[in-house]
């Protein structure tokens, strides 16, 4: 009997959650910011794979050869993107957005932030997995140049 009311218990709170919508965000490393411009410089750590060619012995037929292989190897490449936090948004994991002087004030060199996929507050079901001191950056659109004009 007590497994049953456990069981009910679990799949009725399973069902209570709601699938994420969007991307995640993603986590980046405060390097400096600039309070006076509202700018702040950002690094990320990504995984790439790089190729290799390599040289080996190999014994084939009781005949030592040399085998040349390609392989590839996973290298941490770190990469700083700046954001204008003026024209974005900065908010806590609560959804609460800071004042452009409260955030800047937070956001110092060494502090990890969030940063929004789709230049739209994240799903909240990413919002609840964050530390509650976490900030999460919304940076503006890009602003996209007219197309260029073709000289007659």
């Amino acid at each position: 009997m007590r497994w049953a009311v456990l069981s009910l218990v679990v799949v009725a709170g399973a069902s209570l959650a709601q699938p994420p919508s969007g991307p995640p965000p993603s986590l980046h490393v405060v390097r400096q910011t600039d309070a006076g411009k509202g700018r702040v410089i950002l690094t990320n750590s990504v995984t790439v794979i790089e190729t290799r060619v390599i040289t080996e012995k190999v014994v084939v037929n009781g005949v030592v050869m040399d085998v040349t292989k390609t392989i590839g190897v996973p290298v941490l490449k770190q990469f700083d993107t700046v954001h204008d936090i003026a024209a974005g948004r900065v908010i806590t994991p609560d959804g609460k957005q800071l004042l452009l002087d409260e955030a800047s004030k937070k956001l110092t060199a060494g502090t990890v932030v969030a940063v929004s996929g789709n230049f739209d507050a994240p799903s909240a079901a990413y919002l609840r997995t964050l530390n509650p001191q976490t900030l999460v950056i919304i940076p503006a659109p890009p602003k996209v140049a007219p197309p260029m004009q073709e000289k007659p």
